[in-house]
């Protein structure tokens, strides 16, 4: 069992609950895996107190209370004066490679507490989604006689974040949200056109936004965004984030995707030395460049991944191989937190330009989650930033709208005297443009092998029109023969 919930100021512990026991995994994994998830929250409340000390720059640190270190040590199987000792300082190496520990300023340990809380719940999903896929893996598979092994995946991300405040966390999920819109895009023209060669229709140039030079403005190593955050984390001395946004002035003050106060001065809606603004292909974002560069720097210290490497916990311990290293091996500087986020995007994309994707695109009605409410501004501005109208206007482009031709005949053919009730032409295909001809709508059509290809959605609306007039009489017609036959049959 799993002890209840712990109290927080103002809250009763709760009932003991029985931990999640999924089918291939053991016991005391699962036991693991409840506790492991628990114990970001005691940690992420743990709060710093810096007192002042005469003739020393750097104040004494303690943590405010002391309990919260107590559960975080319970729940990772840890010892409680190495918790603290990790929250506090950190231990560096020398050029002689001597050991020295370093203590934290108050906001430095703030950093590495979430950095801590974040990695905990990172190294959790990836050990599960690990002991999953080796659980759904086929035993006994021969790829000469089975074929190809094959993979489904699932991507689950919101579309562009817009806040009144957007910071580091909103770059990455938007740089994010532009690379998948590039792929989109991508693979939605080489669908269009497979299909166009599939059916015998020449193919149309598609005019459509290219995201490419917004990519390029955040991804571009040297003078990107994401390069120029980089070079500010590395610099010697101290870089201050309006240093880093003067920076990304110069790089980009030319670009047409890009702006800032400085570069714009009547532009009153940004902060002079903390807005920059970028042009995405949702919108515009304002972005304050204030914490960037913390953010930005690795703060998950080796002597936390050694921590959690020692930890009397097997399952935990086995998340957390990077930790059997010693101070003295980690010769290399961490990479940041935005070249892993791009590496991490353009693994991502290659993986996915060599599936077969499915998209499935949802709008929140409303931010309340109450039933029969629809907000319509809240509904476009998903519409906006989820890249829909981009979207179908690129699905659009070349013909508005592609059907089977028997589906075709199925809903149109009583606007036809060719085509109703049913046709004795050659083939659909010929009852088809039979139909078409009688309307006068054979030039705003293109025909495949199998499916009629419409340019204009106008074509439809007056097929459509037809059809509605068409419909009260045809019902009218089998109620008097229904009627008809019931009155027959009494006699």
């Amino acid at each position: 069992m799993l002890p209840g919930p712990f109290p927080w100021p103002g809250q009763k512990p709760g009932p003991a609950t029985p931990p999640a026991h999924p089918r291939g995994v053991q016991a005391s994994s699962a036991g693991t895996w409840s506790l492991t998830v628990l114990a970001p929250y005691p940690q992420g409340n743990i709060e710093f107190v810096e007192t002042e000390e005469a003739g020393l720059e750097q104040g004494h640190l303690e943590v405010a209370e002391e309990r919260l270190v107590d559960h975080v040590a319970e729940l990772t199987a840890t010892p409680r004066e190495l918790v603290l000792r990790c929250l506090l300082s950190r231990t560096v190496a020398s050029g002689g490679r001597e050991l020295i520990e370093k203590g934290h300023t108050a906001a430095e340990a703030s950093y590495a507490r979430d950095a801590c809380a974040k990695a905990v719940y990172q190294r959790l999903f990836e050990w599960v989604v690990s002991r999953i896929n080796s659980v759904m893996e086929t035993r006994g598979r021969d790829p000469r006689r089975d074929g190809k092994d094959t993979v489904i995946g699932v991507l689950d991300i919101y579309g562009f974040e817009v806040f009144p405040v957007n910071s580091f966390e909103q770059l990455c999920i938007n740089y994010c949200n532009e690379k998948l819109q590039q792929l989109f895009i991508q693979l939605i023209l080489k669908q269009e056109q497979e299909e166009y060669q599939r059916e015998g229709i020449t193919w149309q140039s598609v005019d459509y936004f290219n995201n490419a030079t917004i990519v390029e403005l955040v991804e571009r190593p040297h003078r990107g965004v994401l390069a120029v955050l980089d070079e500010a984390c590395s610099a010697a001395g101290t870089v201050t984030d309006r240093i880093f946004l003067q920076s990304l002035d110069t790089h980009h003050r030319h670009h047409p995707h890009y702006t800032s106060r400085q570069l714009c001065p009547t532009d009153k809606t940004m902060e002079f030395g903390r807005d920059f603004r970028i042009k995405h292909y949702a919108g515009d974002v304002t972005y304050s460049v204030e914490g960037f560069i913390d953010k930005n720097r690795d703060h998950l210290f080796q002597d936390f991944k050694r921590l959690m490497y020692n930890s009397s916990d097997p399952t935990l311990r086995a998340m957390w191989p990077d930790g059997q290293q010693d101070i003295t091996e980690v010769t290399k500087r961490p990479l940041t937190a935005g070249t892993l986020f791009k590496n991490s995007m353009v693994a991502l994309v290659e993986n996915l330009a060599s599936k077969e994707p499915f998209y499935v695109r949802c709008i929140k009605p409303n931010e309340d989650k109450v039933a029969a409410r629809l907000d319509e501004d809240h509904c476009r501005h998903q519409v906006a930033y989820l890249g829909l109208l981009e979207n179908v206007r690129v699905r659009r482009a070349g013909f508005a709208s592609r059907q089977p031709y028997p589906r075709f005949l199925l809903r149109y053919k009583m606007t036809c005297e060719y085509t109703w009730p049913n046709h004795l032409l050659g083939s659909d295909k010929a009852a088809v443009s039979a139909l078409l001809e009688q309307h006068g709508l054979q030039g705003d059509v293109a025909f495949g092998h199998t499916k009629l290809f419409i340019r204009s959605p106008q074509t439809l609306v007056t097929l459509e029109q037809s059809r509605a007039r068409l419909i009260p009489i045809i019902v009218l017609l089998l109620q008097k023969h229904t009627s008809q036959g019931q009155v027959r049959s009494l006699f």
